[in-house]
């Protein structure tokens, strides 16, 4: 069975974890074509990038692994980036 993409809504949130370097990447909706990306390193247990208003869940995917290139000098393979949902609804908890 096939599930549907899930449609995003304000506070859902997508995130993935890279061991090299080792940082999270946060992706928030803020409404249905505003995203806010950011960084966060474990390391100095601080963000080290962020941008706001990334119009697309594509755009702020983008936007978080070139701030990964950019400071870290580090390109995360194609296919290496394991994008999680973190979506907390109770419409999509219904079973």
């Amino acid at each position: 069975m096939k599930l549907p993409k899930p449609s995003y809504r304000a506070g859902d949130r997508v995130f993935a974890i890279l061991p090299q370097p080792d940082v999270a990447l946060l992706l928030s909706c803020d409404a249905p074509s505003s995203w806010t990306a950011l960084v966060f390193d474990f390391a100095s247990k601080k963000a080290v990038a962020s941008g706001n208003n990334q119009p697309s869940l594509a755009d702020a995917q983008k936007f978080a692994i070139e701030k990964v290139q950019e400071h870290y000098q580090v390109t995360p393979a194609d296919g290496s980036v394991r994008w999680q949902n973190a979506i907390n609804r109770a419409d999509i908890l219904q079973t």
